[in-house]
């Protein structure tokens, strides 16, 4: 399941000026996560700017990439009111990763500078898997906009990343937390 999920092809279709087989094309073999819902599919942001940069000539940047996170922005906080957006899903550490991966420019330090912070409140609160936490927070939407974007209006301020990393970590757990027993050091080697 992939609960932020904000995109169908037909909003890439209509945000780009596509045609429906080229966002076939960049979207099949293999057809990444997705959610079924209201007759359509639906991806989440991280995932579509992945699949575009990786796949589409033109990759994913300027006007495209201002389009596709309005449309994200506009569903998430408009239309669904911005509920339950530290459940990240299925996958998340390999979501993460392909992200990750796919990010240029100066969208890569900002993505550093939240693992940072993710990683400061995580030990702070006392968490276990605080590296794998740091990444699989890239995800989350509201750091996705910052990434892509450099508007910081949704994240935590302060000692707010604390709060914000336990109830990430909380929620997230069973995709990525350790086996029982098994300690940071034990985590990172493996």
């Amino acid at each position: 399941m992939i609960p932020n999920a904000t995109i169908t092809s037909s909003t890439i279709c209509d945000r780009l000026g596509v045609a429906t087989t080229s966002v076939k094309t960049w979207l099949t073999n293999p057809r990444p996560p997705h959610v079924w819902m209201d007759r359509a599919r639906w991806y989440d942001l991280p995932t579509v700017v992945a699949r575009l940069r990786e796949r589409r000539k033109r990759g994913c940047f300027g006007d495209d990439l201002a389009a596709l996170v309005d449309a994200d922005t506009f569903e998430r906080l408009e239309i669904r009111g911005g509920q339950d957006e530290l459940f990240l899903g299925d996958d998340a550490l390999g979501r993460s990763v392909d992200f990750y991966a796919a990010l240029v420019g100066e969208e890569a330090p900002r993505a550093s500078a939240v693992r940072r912070e993710v990683r400061k409140g995580a030990v702070s609160a006392g968490l276990i898997g605080v590296d794998r936490l740091s990444q699989v927070a890239l995800l989350q939407p509201g750091i996705v906009r910052y990434i892509l974007t450099g508007q910081a209006d949704e994240l935590p301020r302060g000692d707010g990343w604390r709060s914000f990393t336990s109830g990430l970590w909380a929620v997230n757990a069973p995709d990525w937390a350790p086996k029982p027993m098994e300690t940071n050091e034990q985590q990172e080697t493996a």
